[in-house]
């Protein structure tokens, strides 16, 4: 979910809990933020919220970075390349 959100240009807000956090550019592209740190959410929301410029700006690098990496032609050309080398 969190490349969906990227992909349509949201900044998104993960915990720093398992892999989640390695799907986004930290600050760039959305907030990682410490398990069960509520303050912190609802920081980052209200930050997004006040600042409009920055949203739109996470959105964009959100965007580019999910084109970059997980569009489904650079997915499929990564896995032909493995499987050309097996």
């Amino acid at each position: 979910m969190v490349q969906e959100a990227q992909a349509m240009e949201l900044p998104v807000i993960v915990s720093d809990v398992g892999g989640i956090k390695f799907g986004l550019l930290p600050n760039e592209s959305g907030f990682v933020i410490k398990e069960g740190d509520i303050d912190a959410f609802a920081k980052a929301v209200e930050k997004l919220i006040l600042n409009p410029n920055l949203k739109a700006k996470m959105g964009k690098n959100g965007r580019g970075f999910v084109c970059t990496f997980f569009d489904s032609r650079v997915l499929v050309s990564k896995l032909l390349s493995i499987y050309y080398r097996a």
